[in-house]
């Protein structure tokens, strides 16, 4: 048995059997339904002012938000957009160093044949200079070598004339 104590002056005895105890529970519990109801309509009206105030307090910083957000958006595109193109033109670079060193390459082995070229010409040209030179020189030599003999057969025809001239006299003073 249980018993429970109220005080109204005097000492009342519930029991578990008594309709009192049932009906004691019964109005405590509709109480207390009643008074979780009305504090959840208030906690509930009270959650929804606090949330329409901290909306409306917190539009301009929501606002704020969303357009940092549409503005990061963009930034991320164009940082998508110029992280593009400097992959593109770093592989633009790339292939044109490559394409520069096999061109570099090349005229480095044009160049070189060229030299060699050159090398040879030049030696060529040395020795056909060597060789007109020698050439020259004997030409000048056979050339003062003709003068001379043209000298000498000059000298030798006036005395030819002379003596034909002198002939001609002698025997026309003798054939006369």
């Amino acid at each position: 048995m249980m018993t429970c104590a109220f005080d109204r002056g005097k000492n009342d005895t519930l029991t578990a059997d008594s309709g009192q105890l049932k009906e004691l529970k019964l109005a405590i519990k509709q109480n207390m339904t009643k008074q979780m109801k009305d504090r959840e309509h208030l906690l509930a009206s009270g959650l929804a002012q606090v949330e329409k105030k901290f909306q409306h307090e917190n539009e301009p910083f929501i606002k704020m938000i969303e357009n940092l957000k549409q503005q990061k958006q963009y930034l991320e595109l164009q940082l998508d957009e110029v992280n593009t193109n400097l992959l593109e033109v770093s592989e633009t670079l790339s292939k044109t160093k490559q394409t520069t060193e096999i061109e570099k390459k090349k005229l480095e082995k044009q160049l070189d044949a060229l030299q060699q070229e050159l090398t040879i010409t030049k030696t060529e040209l040395e020795t056909r200079t060597k060789k007109h030179d020698m050439q020259l020189t004997a030409l000048n030599q056979n050339l003062f070598t003709v003068r001379s003999d043209l000298k000498t057969a000059n000298e030798k025809l006036i005395k030819y004339e002379q003596l034909k001239a002198e002939k001609n006299v002698v025997q026309e003073k003798n054939g006369k």
